[in-house]
């Protein structure tokens, strides 16, 4: 099995990429900096001796580097990178429209893939603003960060709408880590250290180890379909990974299809025409 993680070298997608490869997968890691995916994978490979991981250039902003790269044709991608504290329409560059011009320049390689969009508890409560995707006007950090994550959520059950009614042999699927606390997670040579945990986090939320369950569970589970999410069972907040039923502003087809179209204009790529649909 061949897997492209972006954002594969630090928190949930480095442990996605270090549970991955624990399966046996190999596991391409997608980030900007050499010298971070070289840890990652040397992390990777002090707890799973052998394994076959790579780095592979990848700048989310700049998403169309990827067609020069050498990759084999992808059994899953897991879309994990992303920022959460920048400028708003920096982050609805790098969060959706990178991912959505990304899945547009790995199409041929995707033709029977898993395709798994790694979403956010922030989107419950938040909703996209059709006259306002990028969140320019009067918009909190965090509220931008929850609605960045929700086009990405919209994107991905939208994506897969499309691959079934082409007949596609691919599927989408989307994800989210429930409450992934640093503190909670287990240090990794070169990659992340612990830092003084606290008992009452640890009741309530989980570590990034267990955050990047759900994403594994989608790339292999057996019980998965296109246009399902899975978070923590617990709440949504931490546990094993769970089918849950998304909220209906997550799955409005209107709102989707809309943001579609604009994410096209605004990237200039037509992803339908690419991958057939």
């Amino acid at each position: 099995m061949n897997v492209l993680v972006t954002g594969g070298n630090a928190g949930i997608g480095y442990f996605t990429a270090e549970q991955l490869a624990e399966a046996g997968a190999t596991v391409v890691l997608g980030c900007r900096s050499e010298a971070k995916a070289e840890r990652a994978i040397a992390a990777i490979r002090s707890r799973v001796p052998g394994a076959d991981v790579r780095h592979l250039p990848l700048d989310v902003s700049d998403p169309a580097s990827v067609r020069t790269a050498d990759l084999d044709p992808l059994d899953a991608v897991v879309f994990n990178a992303g920022i959460a504290d920048a400028p708003n329409e920096l982050m609805f560059a790098t969060n959706h429209l990178g991912h959505f011009a990304l899945t547009y320049w790995l199409a041929p390689l995707l033709t029977s893939a898993r395709i798994i969009t790694v979403g956010s508890f922030a989107a419950r409560s938040e909703r996209l603003d059709l006259d306002d995707l990028t969140s320019a006007g009067d918009v909190t950090t965090k509220r931008a960060y929850g609605r960045s994550k929700l086009a990405q959520m919209s994107f991905g059950f939208e994506l897969d709408r499309r691959l079934r009614a082409a007949g596609s042999k691919a599927m989408s699927v989307v994800v989210h880590p429930g409450g992934a606390l640093d503190s909670l997670t287990p240090s990794r040579p070169g990659v992340h250290t612990r830092p003084a945990s606290t008992r009452v986090a640890g009741l309530l939320l989980h570590g990034k180890d267990s955050g990047a369950r759900p994403a594994v569970h989608a790339v292999l589970g057996g019980d998965v379909e296109g246009g399902q999410l899975w978070g923590p069972r617990q709440f949504g907040l931490r546990g094993a990974p769970h089918l849950e039923t998304p909220h209906e502003h997550m799955t409005d087809e209107r709102t989707a299809k809309a943001l579609w179209d604009r994410s096209c204009e605004l990237t200039g790529l037509d992803l339908g025409e690419v991958l057939g649909l």
